[in-house]
């Protein structure tokens, strides 16, 4: 299993299960947690694979700008792109899975 189809199967875990315990929501924030180096390693790499054909499209080109758009043309730019969404994906996962384990916890204050 990818990293992208664990974070994809914990998100229609968390949309399909109305009421999840504490627990389940500290597992799922616990993997995202894991994935998410790995994402960022991926992610950067990404950017210097794609800062490297920025740096070899100036070569050819009058400006950064025709240089920048002829590197976008490139597909090191959508690998960039799709690796740092990514990332930010499991990112903003994580901090929904925080921000739900608080107010489940608020919760069980407030019910005792």
């Amino acid at each position: 299993m990818t990293a992208l189809d664990r974070i994809a199967a914990i998100q229609v875990e968390m949309a399909n299960d109305q009421h999840p315990s504490p627990a389940q929501v500290r597992d799922f924030e616990m993997a995202l947690c894991g994935l998410l180096g790995q994402l960022a390693k991926d992610a950067t790499l990404a950017e210097i694979e794609f800062k490297r054909v920025i740096a070899a499209s100036r070569v050819g080109a009058k400006s950064i700008a025709e240089a920048k758009v002829v590197a976008e043309a490139q597909p090191a730019y959508g690998t960039y792109r799709l690796a740092a969404m990514h990332h930010e994906q499991c990112l903003e996962m994580v901090r929904t899975c925080r921000n739900f384990g608080r107010s489940l916890s608020e919760e069980m204050r407030l019910g005792r």
